[in-house]
């Protein structure tokens, strides 16, 4: 077993001193452990935390080597159950609103309480010290606390171990975490009686670098809380959080691609190119040194994944990966088709499952950034070269939609406008990561794209999805920059978009969104009402803050009249 564990049946810590160390930092922040109750394990390898999911009963294998599990009601985040403690001094710089829900310390510590309480019935409780960010001088230490096997596996496919860093911690003593995320579904709070949105509830609080997952055994929720919290703590060091996918070229180092999106947009799978190396899927920062993986993996929407169009994705389906509310078969093998529990069907995997990673999480800086807008109602062009100004515009305006399942009550394609592609984790003000963004886009001269992965020759329900090749020779265009050189179309007369007059392997008719549609009036009538929800988005950001809309200074990027 682990450093901690010398077999499933034995004390939790073979070291007394360390096991008592380890339960005094537990009971810094309300983990209270009974040792006659409860075994700790810490940092459990793959193998020993396969076998104690299997051996709680937590997930099954599969024909793959795969881990199945389900996560009971809750299948995709809960944004609406999510706070952030106000507290001096991070309350002045969080932007207060319905994404960064206030909460006081007062109830803060009472649901630590309920947590605690939680803890002191587990049977087993699991902790994992890794990092995340992968450029170590400026990587976060991160510890999770769990009641789950299965949650431990994630966070250790998820976050970087130590070794990743190139460290070896012989003892969780020697650790001392910067954020410390607890994780028990078994929590349940009175919320109505505490203000609460829902039993489930998903809290940060800066200060004290604690986040707290109760009622919900959704991972996506640790994933996206640690990320989060790297957003709030890396722009005063002048790094840029984003929330995008990177690759570099195999053959030229300074050949860094970013690629922006909500979940479901394309991100992971636009990013798994064989013909190119794959520094991180989802979550990307950018310093002064270039780009690094915030996480050590993947956690991918496999719903309809099929080995032919996505197999490197398909064939990460293996040993040491999750696969989260999939069917399975007779055989026990998930039928990734049947999406009866949720459409939002995920897997976990470490990045080495993709052959062609990048071993050191790293990157150049970017010579191209994609925006990925899956826009829903089938107006905007497959692919549009944007000028600084237009660049600034969309990532403010972040359009795209949500993806069913990706959230609570998500159930079809839903328009959204999620600033800096990715609002529901920026705990700063959008304006602070615009501009970080516009200097770096100035500084190393980065060309900037639109591409629309939605409907084309119709809205949804009418048009049909971009096809994925479609995407992917665009994507090959861009990266090999071929639409640097080309030429260009006059802007249209709606959203001022530059489209390219040839990208190779498109067909020319796609180009122009208007020549898709089979009635040219109901084009007009649903690009000006796409044109209008971008204005209210964009009136909405001048009033939240004028003066940061002044400092930027955007020019006209978007017909007004």
């Amino acid at each position: 077993m682990s450093r901690v564990t010398q077999s499933m049946r034995g004390e939790c810590c073979e070291d007394e001193d360390q096991r008592d160390c380890l339960y005094r930092q537990l009971s810094k922040v309300g983990v209270e452990i009974n040792p006659k109750k409860t075994r700790v394990w810490w940092n459990l390898g793959f193998d020993e935390v396969r076998a104690m999911e299997l051996q709680l009963e937590e997930g099954e294998l599969t024909p793959t080597g795969a881990l199945a599990f389900r996560t009971g009601i809750y299948t995709g985040r809960s944004p609406n159950d999510r706070y952030i403690v106000e507290r001096a001094p991070s309350a002045a710089q969080i932007a207060w609103g319905d994404v960064n829900r206030p909460i006081s310390p007062e109830t803060f510590e009472k649901l630590r309480h309920v947590i605690g309480m939680a803890a002191a019935e587990a049977a087993n409780i699991f902790v994992f010290d890794g990092y995340a960010g992968a450029r170590k001088d400026v990587s976060i230490r991160v510890r999770v606390i769990a009641e789950r096997a299965i949650q431990h596996h994630f966070a250790r496919n998820m976050f970087l171990s130590p070794e990743c860093v190139g460290e070896s911690l012989g003892s969780p003593s020697e650790w001392r975490p910067q954020l410390t995320i607890i994780s028990f579904d078994s929590a349940h709070a009175q919320y109505q009686k505490l203000g609460l949105n829902s039993e489930a509830f998903i809290v940060f609080d800066m200060e004290q670098g604690l986040g707290l997952v109760g009622s919900t055994r959704y991972c996506g929720e640790i994933k996206k809380g640690v990320f989060s919290v790297a957003n709030y703590l890396y722009p005063p060091m002048g790094i840029l959080p984003m929330h995008c996918s990177a690759t570099k070229g195999k053959d030229h180092p300074n050949d860094t691609v970013l690629f922006f999106g909500l979940s479901g947009t394309g991100k992971t799978t636009l990013s798994a190119d064989p013909t190119r190396l794959l520094i991180g899927d989802d979550e990307t920062a950018w310093d002064n040194s270039g780009v690094f993986n915030i996480e050590g993996g993947c956690y991918a929407k496999v719903i309809d994944l099929r080995e032919e169009s996505e197999p490197d994705i398909f064939r990460a389906i293996r040993t040491d990966a999750l696969l989260e509310n999939a069917v399975l078969d007779e055989t026990g093998r998930p039928d990734l088709s049947d999406g009866s529990i949720t459409q939002n069907i995920r897997c976990s995997y470490p990045l080495a499952h993709i052959p062609s990673h990048e071993p050191t999480k790293t990157g150049d800086h970017p010579h191209a950034i994609v925006f990925l807008a899956c826009d829903v109602y089938g107006v905007l062009p497959p692919v549009a070269k944007l000028s600084e100004s237009q660049a600034i515009f969309h990532f403010l305006c972040g359009y795209s939609s949500k993806m069913t399942g990706t959230e609570r009550g998500v159930n079809e394609p839903t328009p959204t406008f999620s600033p800096c592609f990715g609002g529901a984790f920026m705990p700063r003000s959008p304006f602070v990561y615009a501009k970080l963004l516009r200097d770096k886009i100035r500084e190393h001269s980065c060309a900037v794209y639109l591409v629309n992965t939605g409907w084309t020759g119709g809205s949804y329900g009418q048009g049909s999805r971009m096809s994925i090749s479609v995407s992917r020779a665009i994507v090959r265009a861009i990266v090999t920059g071929e639409l640097r050189r080309c030429q260009y179309r006059d802007p249209d007369d709606i959203f001022l978009l530059a489209t390219p007059t040839h990208v190779g392997g498109v067909s020319h008719h796609i180009l122009t969104p208007r020549n898709t549609w089979n009635c040219e009036w109901l084009y007009e009538a649903t690009a000006l009402k796409l044109r209008d929800q971008f204005l209210n988005h964009w009136s909405w950001l001048a009033e939240s803050s004028p003066q940061d809309m002044e400092e930027l200074g955007l020019g006209r990027v978007i017909r007004g009249d």
